[in-house]
């Protein structure tokens, strides 16, 4: 990532940075590490997230959300919505692997 616009990166108040990656350490946390400094370095707060240590079920299209607002699935996600929806910026980053 370009460290200039890391540098001039509008403040905000609350980045949420949910990260993807099948192991809790790995050589793709160096990128996440970068944009991080960078944008508290700029003086915004950020919450990072890993997917990979959360308790996330799969959708059932029980449509109760659609009825009471509420999930019907009892697990973490409630909490990572929450932190989205608080969010003036969200950060979505995936590790993706390929060879030619």
């Amino acid at each position: 990532m370009d460290m200039d616009l890391l540098l001039n990166m509008k403040k905000y108040t609350c980045i949420f940075y949910l990260a993807y990656q099948h192991k809790l350490r790995s050589r793709f946390q160096h990128q996440q590490t970068y944009f991080s400094k960078g944008a508290i370095e700029a003086g915004n707060e950020v919450e990072k997230i890993f997917v990979a240590g959360k308790n996330i079920g799969y959708c059932k299209a029980c449509y109760a959300c659609k009825d009471t607002g509420i999930c019907a699935i009892k697990d973490d996600m409630a909490e990572v919505l929450q932190k989205m929806l608080d969010a003036d910026v969200i950060v979505l980053s995936k590790s993706s692997w390929f060879s030619m």
